[in-house]
């Protein structure tokens, strides 16, 4: 596991154990949206003038 990788489970797990497991659950899910919207390819973008 990298540094990143275990930082990451760190905040995540401190996070929820901070703020509540439901809210961090809520952060979580918008933090990995994110990640995923921001490292696309591009695709998302081509999608809707190819229809």
């Amino acid at each position: 596991m990298t540094a990143a990788a275990l930082a990451a489970v760190v905040l995540t797990v401190g996070v929820w154990v901070w703020l509540g497991w439901f809210v961090g659950l809520l952060l979580t899910l918008k933090a990995v949206a994110a990640v995923v919207l921001l490292g696309g390819d591009g695709d998302a973008d081509e999608e809707p003038s190819a229809i």
